[in-house]
């Protein structure tokens, strides 16, 4: 759902497309690991932060291009827009990534600012999707034992958090 100010009512809509198509491209180049297109959409001063098990990742956002370039997400990636804020020339977006790298999910914040004309990412934070958690929770234990861990996740089909089920 995105919701956008009244005194930028007149362009919202542009917005949101341009707001998104960079999106598309941080989504296009994570997926084929093409960092290119990933620098496409980033400010060259915007950095990622957020971690994986123990292990920190908060480094300039090249550090990703890398990363990206030399580990592709797979065939099994798919990822969603599932929130867009936007107020003049600042938004924030949410999206949900499944399948990266064959199993593991991320739920990544991003917050783009309109430079130049143009929208770019300046931060990614990122968490590790509960997704894998719920999935390696049902198969330790018996259908029904999730639900009293009281857990949270975010349900992609509806674009906010509930219980796991």
């Amino acid at each position: 759902m995105a919701t956008l100010a009244p005194e930028v009512a007149g362009t919202a809509i542009d917005d949101y497309d341009a707001i998104t198509a960079v999106m598309q491209l941080y989504i296009d180049g994570s997926a084929k690991g093409d960092a290119a297109k990933m620098a496409q959409s980033f400010h060259p001063d915007a950095r990622m932060f957020g971690a994986l098990g123990p292990q920190r990742f908060d480094v300039p956002i090249q550090e990703l291009f890398k990363m990206a370039a030399e580990m592709p997400m797979g065939a099994s990636y798919r990822a969603r827009v599932t929130a867009v804020n936007q107020v003049g020339d600042a938004a924030d977006v949410t999206l949900v990534e499944d399948g990266c790298w064959g199993t593991v999910s991320f739920v990544d914040f991003f917050s783009l600012a309109r430079t130049n004309a143009s929208w770019k990412i300046v931060s990614k934070t990122f968490a590790h999707g509960r997704d894998t958690a719920r999935r390696l929770t049902e198969s330790v234990f018996p259908r029904g034992r999730a639900q009293e861990s009281g857990s949270r996740r975010l349900n992609c089909r509806r674009g906010q958090a509930g219980l796991l089920h």
